[in-house]
């Protein structure tokens, strides 16, 4: 768990899928949230379909020094 954010490392992909945080009542909002607060960009679940609500998923293709800078972002913010 990452910051009330339940993940599992994915086993061959470019993305994590993450609950979001139990505060939060729907993706989105936790997406505007966090773009608000950080401006780090997530991908709320529901663009991929109604199951995907309660979830985000974020693109590890970046290079590594901007991955590191967001999660910095996100842990300062939540």
């Amino acid at each position: 768990m990452l910051w009330g954010m339940h993940t599992q490392t994915p086993q061959a992909s470019l993305y994590v899928w993450a609950h979001i945080p139990a505060r939060f009542t729907t993706a989105r909002d936790f997406v505007n949230w966090l773009f608000d607060e950080t401006g780090v960009l997530l991908t709320p679940g529901t663009n991929f379909g109604p199951a995907g609500e309660g979830y985000v998923r974020i693109s590890i293709a970046a290079p590594e020094e901007r991955i590191a800078t967001a999660l910095q972002r996100m842990q300062n913010a939540l």
